[in-house]
């Protein structure tokens, strides 16, 4: 494998790696929002909060394209509009391999 053990380390999340990219923010993003509404934070810390949401999403793209068997660069798709459509479409490297060794 290409990749390092680094989280998460599930088999479910391993298995679909673009559902995993996409629900892990989603589930971040909602005690985010209960906070956001129920404490009334100041501005600093919603930065703050927005800065770790977007650290965590950044996380978990790198650690999807690291599965995935493919190079960092395709992080670049995500600057791009409707980029977030071709990260998803970008294929598993790994998943190719097993299928045609079959």
């Amino acid at each position: 494998m290409t990749h390092s053990n680094i989280w998460p380390t599930n088999e479910w999340a391993l298995k679909h790696l673009n559902w995993a990219w996409i629900l892990y923010p989603v589930l971040l993003y909602i005690p985010l929002l209960i906070i956001a509404i129920i404490f009334q934070p100041n501005d600093t810390l919603l930065i703050i909060l927005a800065c770790l949401y977007i650290g965590f999403h950044i996380y978990l793209s790198v650690w999807n394209l690291k599965h995935k068997g493919r190079r960092l660069w395709n992080l670049l798709y995500l600057i791009m509009p409707f980029g977030e459509i071709i990260f998803l479409c970008i294929s598993n490297k790994e998943q190719l391999e097993t299928k045609s060794n079959e």
